[in-house]
């Protein structure tokens, strides 16, 4: 039985935990909308989670899923492809 919103609750806590950040976000690309849509969160607003979305490209998170690999930023802010996430608490960091 795969609990998906489970498993990617799991994930971002293991991260976060692993890494020592403060905050960890994990976006899945939706086919049908053409968007990332935020699916599980740590230190930010739970609200935000299902309802935040980005596009392929945009942001260091649309960045990462465009070109298919990690980037890292130590402040992400200072990142060229920052992009705000209203509502998502971000801006606590």
């Amino acid at each position: 039985n795969l609990d998906l919103p489970a498993r990617l609750d799991t994930s971002v806590r293991v991260v976060a935990d692993t890494i020592g950040a403060d905050a960890c976000a994990l976006a899945l690309y939706d086919q049908g909308t053409g968007l990332l849509v935020l699916r599980a969160a740590v230190g930010l607003n739970p609200s935000s989670v299902g309802v935040v979305t980005g596009r392929p490209g945009v942001g260091i998170t649309g960045l990462a899923a465009k070109e298919g690999r990690v980037v890292a930023a130590a402040n992400a802010r200072e990142h060229p492809a920052y992009v705000p996430y209203p509502g998502t608490g971000e801006d606590l960091y």
